[in-house]
């Protein structure tokens, strides 16, 4: 398999998109909650079209092998705003598609001068999961990790 392309989802996508997290959350303290496929395109549908939404996709060979969904947040203390994922799924196997879509989405969130926080809460963790997200310029809090904004005035990498 060559490597993944990272580009912005269309709803077109929705369907891959679905079957893949639906893929990936099989067999982690997410499955009893479900995925429905109403609730999920409202979601998807939302991040693609939205300003304050972030919808990517990694492909391979003409299909979707990794999702990124994001979003801007408000902080319920104060008037201040970051930005943090939604879903963020790969399969395994997929060269570049994970750090192709965590650099499109910090990319973003830099050029909206927010800071990121990612929740790692599938059940995947590790070692090599901390070593990935650091190497992506990301500091481990808790069970998030996170990403200062960029100083005022200071260009988006």
């Amino acid at each position: 398999m060559a490597g993944s392309v990272v580009r912005p989802a269309v709803l077109a996508d929705f369907t891959e998109c679905f079957d893949l997290g639906r893929e990936m959350i099989t067999g982690t303290p997410w499955e009893p909650l479900g995925v429905t496929r109403r609730e999920s395109h409202k979601t998807f549908a939302n991040c693609v079209a939205s300003q304050a939404g972030f919808a990517w996709v990694a492909c391979a060979d003409g299909a979707v092998v990794g999702v990124l969904l994001g979003s801007v947040l408000p902080w319920p203390l104060s008037d201040k705003r970051y930005v943090t994922d939604q879903t963020f799924a790969v399969k395994p196997g997929s060269p570049g598609a994970a750090a192709g879509l965590l650099d499109a989405f910090s990319a973003w969130a830099a050029n909206k001068g927010l800071p990121m926080f990612m929740a790692v809460s599938s059940g995947v963790g590790g070692k090599h999961v901390d070593m990935f997200y650091e190497s992506r310029g990301f500091t481990r809090q808790g069970s998030m990790f996170h990403k200062a904004a960029p100083a005022p005035g200071a260009r988006a990498a």
